[in-house]
């Protein structure tokens, strides 16, 4: 205790600091992305309430920092949870979903999750090692999609024919893959990312190469695990041509990790040329921390 009280006046610097990282300075800089990525808004209001019992006697603190922290509160329940009750009926719908690298693939929830939401589109990134029985059991089970592996551990299945895809890639940066592909007798390109996951590395380049890419390439969806949190700088250079279903959710728009909403990791980007409507997500804690995304749109 004595020695917090020691350091109380340097605590509560610290979330002044955390505080402007978090809605001013955000990652515009490589040194402080780090402490932006691994600091989410709801980690610095748990930190505010701790401040709270720390200066208990300083009452005039402890009421400004109750209004604060009730103010953030706010915030977070405003920004990062909808209760979206939008009907999916008369809607097209694209999956989503890390598998977090576990060696066997989850072709059983992937089947009850086809019966569920009829989508149209099934991507999947940390696919690793999906074999050619995989394979003949997903073609078997659903032989109305096409399913491929890709590089960089990811796998795609469509509603229809895929006629090429691409894949571009930087080591311990970005790991992309282009996919054209008919559906529905209507074409629709996609873009499937897998950012390298550590803080210290700056998304920069990354981002810009998405942004390159959609100008020779012109996606219909962006989607994938960016690694990087919705709040991000980066997701700008998205915004003119794209739009977010992070309102469209239903509930925490976290991805991840299992049962904690922290971060808004895993996304999906539509063209504006398409409606979002609605954002599911489902959790299968001994096959991934990452959420199942279920996208509907028109």
């Amino acid at each position: 205790m004595k020695l917090i009280k020691k350091y109380r006046n340097f605590l509560l610097i610290v979330f002044v600091i955390l505080l402007l990282i978090h809605f001013v300075l955000k990652d515009n800089y490589p040194l402080i992305s780090t402490v932006f990525y691994s600091t989410p808004l709801i980690t610095i209001i748990f930190s505010g309430i701790i401040l709270c019992f720390i200066f208990y006697r300083k009452r005039k603190l402890v009421l400004l920092l109750s209004a604060l922290l009730t103010l953030l509160t706010f915030y977070f329940f405003n920004n990062y949870y909808f209760n979206n009750k939008a009907s999916v009926k008369n809607t097209t719908s694209l999956v989503f979903w890390n598998v977090a690298k576990k060696e066997h693939f989850p072709i059983e929830i992937i089947s009850n999750i086809i019966r569920e939401h009829n989508p149209n589109i099934l991507s999947f990134v940390e696919a690793v090692d999906v074999s050619n029985e995989d394979l003949n059991t997903l073609n078997k089970l659903h032989s109305e999609f096409e399913f491929k592996v890709l590089e960089g551990n990811m796998l795609i299945g469509i509603k229809g024919s895929i006629i090429e895809t691409n894949y571009l890639s930087k080591s311990d940066n970005y790991r992309f893959n282009f996919i054209k592909a008919l559906v529905k007798n209507k074409e629709l390109s996609i873009l499937m990312t897998d950012l390298y996951a550590s803080p210290l590395k700056d998304k920069t380049e990354a981002f810009e190469q998405i942004a390159l890419y959609n100008k020779t390439h012109s996606f219909d969806f962006i989607l994938g695990d960016f690694n990087t949190p919705y709040e991000s700088i980066h997701f700008k250079q998205l915004k003119n041509n794209f739009t977010s279903f992070h309102s469209k959710s239903n509930g925490f728009t976290a991805t991840w990790p299992f049962g904690i909403p922290l971060l808004e990791l895993d996304q999906i980007w539509i063209s504006k040329k398409f409606n979002p409507i609605k954002l599911n997500k489902h959790y299968f804690q001994n096959s991934s921390d990452h959420a199942l995304l279920v996208a509907s749109y028109q």
